[in-house]
């Protein structure tokens, strides 16, 4: 068996553990009342007027945001919405235990 053809079995292997994809992080992304608003502000212009909350907090990070394929960005790591950190913390441990 080629070497290539083994490497592609572990992404394939791999790639079946993630739960969520990159499309349900958009739909996710968009449902978020904050960080849709925060993909605008980041697409078009930031406000002068005060922010307040979250979105306050990615005001005073807004030059390392960033759009990509209609997720949020903080430099080169995504920003996960709300309503997939459970899940991406789930499996982020199962990964990687906590040795005791």
């Amino acid at each position: 068996m080629p070497i290539w053809d083994d490497e592609r079995r572990q992404l394939s292997n791999a790639l079946r553990g993630i739960p969520v994809i990159a499309a349900d992080i958009r739909r996710a992304t968009d449902q978020d009342h904050i960080l849709r608003q925060a993909v605008t502000y980041v697409q078009t212009r930031w406000p002068t007027t005060a922010l307040t909350g979250d979105l306050q907090q990615l005001f005073l990070r807004r030059v390392s945001l960033s759009v990509v394929d209609s997720c949020l960005m903080f430099v080169n790591h995504v920003v996960i919405p709300s309503s997939l950190r459970t899940v991406f913390l789930r499996q982020f441990h199962a990964v990687h235990p906590v040795n005791s």
